[in-house]
Order: C-alpha cells, then structure tokens, then sequence
C-alpha cells in the first residue's frame, strides 16, 4: 500500500501540461528500474547514440532502439517483445528521466554519446534541455562524458549537476556556432566547471588558459587561448 506522499509524489509526473511524465515510460521498464538497485544505487549510466540504433545501459538493465526497415522499434535486453516506436528521440529522453527525476540517484558518472544518426539531433538536443528543466533538484554524479550534443546541451546539463565530489568534464561538443563565446564564457563561470579537477577534450577550443588553471589535469587543443 502506498503513503498518501508517495501518491502525490507520483501524480505530479502525470500532469498532463509536462512534457515528461511516467505514462511515456513502458511500465516494464519501470519496474525493472526500480528493481535493479533501486534507482539510487545505480553507478555509470550511458547511452550511445549510432547510425541506426541507440542504446541506454545502467546497472544490468539495457534499452535498446533500433531502425528496421525503416521503422523505429524500442525493446529491452531482459524481456518483453519489440515495441514499435513513432518518436525515437522523445522515447529516449522518456527512459533516462524516468531514471534521473529520482532526487536520491547517486552515480559514478554519464556517459553520453552520439556519434552518426539519422534522428532530429536539434529536437534531441532540445528535448534534452526540456528535461533536464522540468527536473527540480542537482544530480549527484562524479563525472560527466559528453559527445556530439551542442553546447546549450552541456551548459544544461552542468547546471543541473551536483558540484560537490563532482571532479570530471569529458566533452567534444557539436556546436551549434562556431566559435559560440558568450556560451561558453557562461559554462567556464558554472560552479560545475571551477570544481572539476580534470578536463579533457580531443577538440579543439575556445577555452583560456585562465579557464583551465584551477584543474590537476588537463588535456585540450587550443584554437585561441
């Protein structure tokens, strides 16, 4: 039996004006979620983003997105029989806020990447920010890998992390103007950024050295510096 909270708790995810609520969420994904540690205990979470599928994987627990014959369909690693899919790229922010709209989550690190897709990066990216918005407290992670999202994305995401412990920013970014300064300026000014002691890119960047003196470890390319 449930705890009135717990119920009120739940409800204000299926307010109909939300863009994410739980009933976009498969519910065997849901308990299967909760069942593989309890959603706060989980440790990396990683979704990789190819040509024609896409994969979401954190403890055990794997989703799987995938194009045949032209047609989107989502299935699971554990179970349960393809389910055909009309919007890929909301399906997938669907399944990992599920995961981090639990305020108790605690991880190791994300690990985010997208390499060659035929999905809408610009509503992915967009779809990104929108939920990591409706998200109401700081994820708790060590560390942040972060490939082919544009830099509104990153500034987003940083925004949204718990600076404490938090001592990692891998990124190559996708970005959306070359050379995007005012963007930047404001994601070397996020506590997120001054509090990593290890920054890393293969790209190259906008970044001053001024920005980068407070890490231990450091590896970047410079354009200006």
């Amino acid at each position: 039996m449930k705890t009135k909270k717990q119920v009120e708790r739940e409800t204000q995810y299926l307010d109909l004006d939300l863009p994410f609520n739980v009933g976009n969420v498969p519910e065997f994904f849901q308990v299967l979620a909760l069942m593989r540690g309890k959603m706060h205990g989980l440790r990396v979470i990683c979704i990789d983003i190819c040509d024609e599928y896409c994969t979401m994987k954190f403890n055990q627990v794997e989703v799987r997105f995938e194009k045949i014959d032209n047609t989107w369909m989502l299935s699971y690693k554990n179970g349960e029989e393809p389910i055909k899919i009309d919007d890929p790229e909301k399906s997938i922010i669907d399944h990992l806020w599920f995961v981090l709209k639990d305020p108790r989550l605690r991880l190791g690190s994300i690990m985010l990447k997208i390499e060659k897709t035929d999905m809408d990066l610009e509503r992915l990216n967009l779809l990104f920010q929108s939920m990591l918005d409706s998200i109401d407290h700081q994820i708790r992670t060590g560390q942040l890998h972060m490939s082919g999202f544009n830099e509104d994305t990153l500034f987003s995401l940083l925004k949204r992390i718990n600076p404490k412990k938090f001592t990692r920013i891998d990124f190559n970014i996708a970005w959306k103007k070359d050379g995007n300064y005012q963007k930047l300026e404001e994601i070397v000014e996020l506590d997120q950024w001054k509090q990593a002691s290890y920054i890393y890119t293969d790209e190259f960047t906008y970044s001053k050295i001024n920005d980068l003196l407070h890490c231990s470890g450091r590896k970047l390319q410079y354009k200006y510096c």
